[in-house]
């Protein structure tokens, strides 16, 4: 007898869903693509315990009858195309006609629509694939559809599934790939009964990433081109926006969101040489293309296309980003930048020193004594400087100031020793410190804003960010929370300067974005963050008296050898030294 045997067919059509239905963001994502193919303009997402219990998606689209609501959940059933060459010209989402069927086969799935030009709605229920019950009911024109019980009848596959939160991101994740490119639709999801935002349609797209990603919008450029077979636009982030993720990088064809790896190759290939390994920028383009051009039917859960020509898409996309980075003129194409990991944030600032002419907002050193006599550490400084000539031990303060290189390094001098002082990573050892210090001994009162700032955290953080809210209350902000991802921040500790109080918000928001799992890592590199936004940039321009005052509250702070990062603050060259280089030696 034969060991080949022929699959019945409930095996056959429950191995079949699992290839486009693996977890509760695979059901939203086909919900979606459903609703937005259906003409929807306003969409409503409802879901439980991760998706695992409960999902809904609602739509005003055109709704469908009796006859094709018995139909929608048969396999291989649609109305997107009618043959295989259909796919050549193919402007829908969905074409397979494989996702609620295979959504039924797996679940508890109830459907109610009403078609635009009907006056009756019409509600089916079904318990894995099996239709119990269809009736009249009522409804607006469009089409809700109910998933519960994933995987009912599918326990190995239950078993696999991530913790409610980690579902829960993962739907965040697929929602926020639909409403950037249909930024025309508006979107409104709620979990465990709480609302997570409301998106109303938009004018633009640039106007949708602000909706999830408000922190990147003033960093970002316009990228537009149109060559003959395609066109794309799009918008790229300045050099100075780098994240340790790729959470900022989306590229969609013909509004349908991919995941093409040469798209990744063309960002290594534009930014590679200008950004410190591991870390990213912010990409969002959207290419249009004859859809005879590009193939989407190459992935189960068609996340995948394959172009006809995809290095004339590639060559063009390098060749725009380059052109609006302006890069042969900002930086040295020959000259490859390297960063340690410790260099990561100063050489942000010195990126965004050279992108941008104008100065940035800083804060005012010449205040810091007057704030802060009261509260300084009362040790011995750790910062002693030896000459060649003496063992006794000099001051920062009693060095003569001769001037700032390139608006970074102040330069002293004594007489046979001459010191370079980077004025970003001695100012942020300051706030580190005083940051660790309200923390830890609650020592300082914050003081009220004139005029609260408005923080807009993006989605992808949000339930973390409001989940550390302690640890920023604890470092002497008073935020409130003012609906959906909006935040007020009412007040601030005093040495941080009002102008940078977003920035250090926005210094929190990273590092919950690389967040480790060890909580007492995070706390420090939380702290760290902030510290760096809240102090001066390299290429921000310090008068002498704001150089004094910095090095006198430098010598009162504790581990002022290097900065959190673990960069030198200072370096120095003896008279030798510079003989040496100079070969004045034996004159």
């Amino acid at each position: 007898m034969g060991r080949i045997i022929e699959l019945d067919y409930s095996t056959v059509v429950k191995i079949a869903a699992g290839e486009v239905i693996d977890r509760p963001a695979s059901v939203v994502r086909e919900l979606l693509d459903n609703a937005i193919d259906a003409q929807a303009d306003w969409i409503t997402i409802y879901i439980s315990n991760g998706g695992k219990s409960y999902i809904e998606v609602s739509d005003n689209g055109i709704g469908m009858d009796k006859e094709d609501l018995l139909l929608c959940i048969k396999n291989h059933t649609t109305s997107k195309i009618k043959s295989f060459d259909d796919l050549e010209n193919l402007k829908t989402l969905g074409f397979r006609g494989e996702a609620l069927s295979s959504i039924a086969e797996v679940s508890k799935l109830k459907i109610i629509s009403k078609a635009k030009d009907s006056n009756t709605a019409f509600s089916l229920y079904s318990e894995g694939g099996n239709i119990i019950e269809v009736k009249e009911t009522s409804r607006d024109a469009g089409t809700k559809v109910i998933v519960e019980d994933l995987f009912f009848n599918l326990p190995a596959r239950e078993k696999f599934l991530g913790s409610a939160t980690t579902e829960l991101k993962l739907i965040e994740k697929e929602i926020t790939k639909k409403a950037l490119p249909f930024f025309n639709v508006g979107f409104e999801f709620y979990s465990d009964g709480k609302r997570k935002f409301v998106n109303p349609k938009r004018k633009s797209c640039l106007e949708r990433i602000y909706d999830f990603f408000p922190d990147v919008v003033e960093d970002l450029l316009l990228i537009e081109r149109i060559e003959k077979d395609f066109s794309f636009t799009g918008y790229i982030s300045k050099p100075n926006f780098i994240r340790p993720n790729r959470l900022y990088e989306y590229f969609f064809v013909n509004q349908r969101p991919v995941e093409w790896k040469s798209f990744y190759y063309v960002i290594q290939n534009v930014y590679g040489e200008i950004l410190p390994k591991g870390y990213f920028p912010a990409v969002f383009i959207y290419l249009s293309i004859n859809p005879s051009l590009v193939d989407v039917n190459v992935h189960p859960m068609k996340k995948e296309v394959k172009f006809k020509d995809e290095q004339k898409v590639i060559k063009s996309l390098i060749e725009s980003m380059q052109e609006v980075l302006n890069i042969g003129n900002v930086y040295n194409a020959g000259e490859k930048l390297e960063f340690t990991p410790y260099e990561k944030k100063i050489s942000e600032a010195i990126r965004d020193y050279f992108v941008n002419s104008q100065d940035k907002s800083r804060p005012d050193f010449s205040k810091i004594n007057a704030t802060y006599n009261n509260y300084r550490i009362k040790e011995e400084t750790l910062f002693s400087l030896n000459t060649e000539k003496t063992n006794q031990q000099k001051s920062l303060s009693s060095l003569r100031y001769v001037g700032i290189a390139f608006n970074t390094y102040i330069i002293l001098e004594d007489e046979d020793i001459l010191y370079l002082v980077d004025q970003h990573a001695a100012h942020e050892r300051i706030n580190y410190e005083k940051f660790k210090k309200v923390y830890s001994q609650k020592v300082l009162s914050s003081v009220n804003l004139l005029v609260p700032v408005k923080v807009d955290v993006p989605y992808v953080v949000l339930d973390d960010f409001l989940a550390n809210l302690s640890i920023l209350k604890g470092c002497g902000f008073d935020i409130e929370h003012f609906g959906q991802n909006t935040f007020v921040v009412r007040s601030a500790p005093a040495f941080v300067d009002y102008e940078m109080v977003g920035e250090v918000i926005l210094g929190f928001i990273e590092s919950l974005e690389e967040r480790k799992s060890n909580v007492s890592d995070f706390l420090d590199e939380s702290i760290r963050q902030m510290a760096c936004k809240a102090s001066i940039k390299a290429g921000n321009r310090i008068n002498e008296n704001e150089v004094k005052a910095l090095l006198s509250e430098l010598e009162n702070t504790p581990n002022n050898l290097t900065c959190p990062h673990g960069r030198p603050i200072i370096v120095s060259f003896s008279r030798n030294d510079l003989a040496k280089l100079f070969k004045r030696t034996g004159f």
